[in-house]
This record gives structure tokens, C-alpha cells and sequence, in this order.
């Protein structure tokens, strides 16, 4: 959202009136007197209204629905986090009624919601399964290209480095 009319005089100048000010989109688009009142005008407010509320509420997109669960799982976490440490800052006269507060609590009743959800639809056993298989091909293609090296996979040797290598992997993950 621009905070001004976006039209410039001959000068370069911009207006200083607020966007779309006398006009019925207030805060979006030209003022009255630069065309914010004219069918091009209001078109031009709704097109920067939407992109606004685009800008704010961002756009669909295709996402599968274990992601959306886990994205908002994790975004409404992120929301408690932060909303804990505002009310935690807040004096304690001050905490009662405070808004601060109510969304607090609001986010977290949010929150047991959304992990009692994924807790029902299996999202965390699904995670699991996925490591395990992903662990499984790791495996299958070490065996695989210690094979054609010719590496003996019974040597206790070989057992170690590779051990040793996935544990590093492991701490850098």
C-alpha cells in the first residue's frame, strides 16, 4: 500500500495527498484531483487493493495437505513463540485484558488444534517412514557402489568408515 497519490507533476514532484484521498478507495490509487475518481482510476485502486491484500494474505498455491498441516503447525508454534516473549515483556498490571494476551491464548488453543490434528492424521509416523526409506536408499546405494568398488562389506574396517561418515552426515543434518 503506497501512503500517497502516485501521481508526479510536470516537476517530478509527487502529490502530497494520501492515496486515493476524496475518492471512495481510500488508500489505494490517485486522488481525486489526479483521476482517482474516474472509471481508470478506481480500476487502478482495486488492482493496487488486490495486490495489497495479496501482499498480505498471500496467494493459493498447490501444496499437498501433510505440508499444509506441517506448515501451519510450525507457523502457528512461531506465532505462541512470539506472542509469549510480547505478553512475558508487558507490566504485570498490564497483562490482564491486554489484547497481547487474548491472542496468546487465542494462538494457542490454535495450536493444540493443529497438533492434535496432526497428531490423528499420522503426520509425525508419516516423517518417520519417509527418514527410514530415505535411509534405506542411502544404504542400498552404499552397498551398491562399495560392491563395484570391490570394498568387502563384511570387513569390520569398512563397517566403521562408513558408520563413522553417516554419523558425520547425521551431525551436520
Amino acid at each position: 500500500m503506497t501512503d500517497r497519490c502516485p501521481a508526479t507533476a510536470r516537476t517530478g514532484e509527487r502529490c502530497k495527498l494520501p492515496a486515493g484521498w476524496g475518492t471512495d478507495h481510500n488508500g489505494h490509487g490517485l486522488c481525486r484531483f489526479h483521476g482517482g475518481c474516474s472509471p481508470g482510476g478506481r480500476k487502478q485502486a482495486e488492482r493496487l487493493a488486490a495486490e495489497d491484500a495479496v501482499a498480505t494474505l498471500g496467494l493459493p498455491r498447490d501444496i499437498e495437505p501433510h505440508v499444509a498441516l506441517e506448515e501451519e503447525l510450525w507457523r502457528t508454534a512461531g506465532h505462541v513463540e512470539w506472542l509469549g516473549a510480547e505478553v512475558a515483556k508487558l507490566p504485570a498490571q498490564r497483562v490482564t485484558g491486554s489484547p497481547l494476551l487474548s491472542l496468546y491464548e487465542r494462538e494457542r488453543r490454535h495450536l493444540l488444534q493443529v497438533s492434535r490434528t496432526a497428531l490423528d492424521v499420522g503426520l509425525e509416523e508419516r516423517r518417520v517412514r519417509i527418514v527410514e526409506q530415505v535411509g534405506e536408499a542411502v544404504a542400498t546405494a552404499l552397498r551398491g557402489v562399495l560392491t563395484e568398488l570391490g570394498v568387502p562389506l563384511d570387513d569390520p574396517r569398512t563397517q566403521e568408515i562408513v558408520v563413522r561418515h553417516l554419523r558425520a552426515l547425521e551431525a551436520a543434518a
